[in-house]
Parts: structure tokens; sequence; C-alpha cells
């Protein structure tokens, strides 16, 4: 409707923060009448604001799918409305819970190991480097939780995961060496880990500034090695 470039469309440039909104305000909360429109305005606004950032030189990911998230929570606790139950995954280590399931994290799915292997055979399919570097951010993801005592339950359902990946694969496009996914990988599991300390849900913004903070680092040095050069 907004005659935006057919390639744009067809690659599903559009499509992909309005698709993350539509899936968090459905898992955060029942189907019904309320919660339809709720979700119908958000994926609107998170299209507006994918148009905006699109005007700018800041890559914008997925942060207009956390600002409507963000936004979505904060009216389903304003009118009080009860998320769905999470799912329970015990008290013991799962290591491949804790890995594949990172992958379904990704798309807020969750809840199984098969899921996540299908996640990761699609990226496979795409790009088998990006695969790679995926199953390596995952685990990250997971050695750093382990290692740092972080909640069990949170480490068997991926959450140390996807924002590892993600970040991995953004990084993929920013440099050709293999130390940019890795270090992006390390530093979204820190920054989950420093969110849990906010009232606000995570999402995807450690991968979004995890990346951000990266590419700045990167244009500092090759602009300093331009100047001292």
């Amino acid at each position: 409707l907004a005659r935006r470039p057919l390639a744009e469309v067809t690659q599903g440039l559009h499509g992909f923060n309005p698709s993350l909104v539509g899936m968090v305000t459905f898992f955060w909360y029942p189907l019904n009448v309320a919660t339809i429109g709720l979700a119908v305005a958000g994926m609107v606004v998170a299209w507006g604001i994918t148009q905006l950032i699109r005007q700018t030189s800041i890559p914008g990911y997925t942060l207009p799918f956390i600002l409507v998230g963000w936004v979505i929570h904060l009216i389903g606790g304003t009118f009080g409305w009860l998320p769905l139950a999470g799912v329970a995954e015990g008290k013991k280590l799962d290591f491949m819970a804790a890995l594949l399931e990172g992958f379904s994290e990704i798309m807020l799915i969750g809840g199984g190991k098969i899921s996540g292997v299908f996640f990761l055979v699609g990226i496979l399919i795409g790009n088998r480097w990006h695969g790679v570097l995926a199953f390596m951010a995952s685990a990250i993801g997971l050695l750093v939780a382990v290692h740092d005592g972080d909640p069990v339950n949170s480490v068997n359902l991926g959450l140390y995961g996807y924002n590892a990946i993600l970040t991995a694969i953004a990084m993929s496009f920013v440099s050709k060496e293999i130390y940019a996914p890795i270090c992006g990988a390390f530093l979204s599991v820190i920054l989950v880990e420093l969110w849990s300390f906010l009232p606000i849900p995570a999402l995807t913004a450690p991968f979004v500034i995890a990346t951000w903070m990266l590419i700045l680092v990167r244009r500092y040095a090759e602009w300093f090695h331009g100047h001292c050069a």
C-alpha cells in the first residue's frame, strides 16, 4: 500500500519487525479482541518506525520491535492483563536444550529442541557460515551463563543464546574477521545478564546495543587509523 520497492518487500525488510510484534503480543497475552487490536496497531507502528530509521544511517535491526514491544508490555501491565505462563524447564541444566532453544527463541517460540533444530537448519540453508557462527554464538551464551551461575531455567530456555546468535550474524556483515562475531556474542550475553536488573523485558535489545557498540568501535578505529596513518 505504501508503494515501497518490490525488492525490499520480497526480502522481508518490511515484515520482520511487525511479525515479531505480533508474536510477542500473543506470547505474553491470550488471544482476544483487545490483544488482536493491540497487536495490529503495534505492527503498523513498528512498520512506521522502520521507515523512519531507514532514512538515517543507523542500522535499525529489531529496534522498532523492541520499542513497540516495551509499549505493549506497559499497556498490558496498566490494564492488569496477566501474562501467559512460561514454559518450565526444570532445575537441571540441559545442554542440548540450552544450545538449540536459543534458535527458536529468536522468534519467541521456545519450549522445544525440535523447533530450534529447524531454525538452525534454516540458517544453514540460507548461509552455511552464518549457521556455524550462530551455533558458536549459542554455545558462547550457554558457557558464559553457566560460568556466571545464571538461572538454570533461563539457560535451558536459550535466553542467553538468542541475542548472541543475532549479534554474531549481524557482525559477520560488518567484519569478515571471526573475532567480530565472537566479541559480539560475548558482549550480548553480558548485556542480557545486566538487563535482569531492569524492570522491562530485554527482548532483542542486547543484540541491537551490542552490535551498535561494536560498529561504533570499528568506525572509530577506522577513523583513528585514517587520521594517524
